[in-house]
């Protein structure tokens, strides 16, 4: 659809934002890995080695959730965005339709289908 080709960069963006949110993701758990295998390797106590650890650690989260904020923003804008163009576009087709059209039909289908139509398109 036209629509969607507009916003086509967009897309890339969040996928883009979402491929790093996952790769992100998966290497938490290998830090956590790797911080307890020097802890349970080395009895000595917290050294600089499980330090820089534990930090790369909350760093990851810290850009997990980043990540995920990012992509789930991006994702709402381009639904909004994507909703109002749809919902000017009907709008304008609304209005160059001819009398007869209108004559036809009930009012309420017509204005159901502009406000509750597009609320239904929302929700998938």
């Amino acid at each position: 659809m036209k629509v969607f080709k507009e916003h086509k960069h967009a897309f890339i963006f969040v996928v883009f934002l979402m491929l790093c949110e996952t790769a992100v993701s998966l290497s938490v758990p290998f830090f956590a890995g790797k911080y307890s295998e020097f802890f349970i390797a080395d009895n000595s106590g917290i050294n600089q080695t499980h330090t820089i650890i534990l930090l790369l650690w909350v760093a990851l989260f810290a850009a997990h959730g980043l990540l995920r904020f990012l992509s789930t923003y991006n994702v709402s804008l381009i639904g909004a965005r994507l909703m109002a163009e749809l919902s000017c576009r009907l709008y304008d087709h609304i209005q160059v339709l001819p009398m007869q059209y209108f004559k036809e039909n009930k009012r309420g289908d017509v204005l159901s289908m502009l406000s509750n139509d597009l609320a239904v398109i929302s929700f998938y």
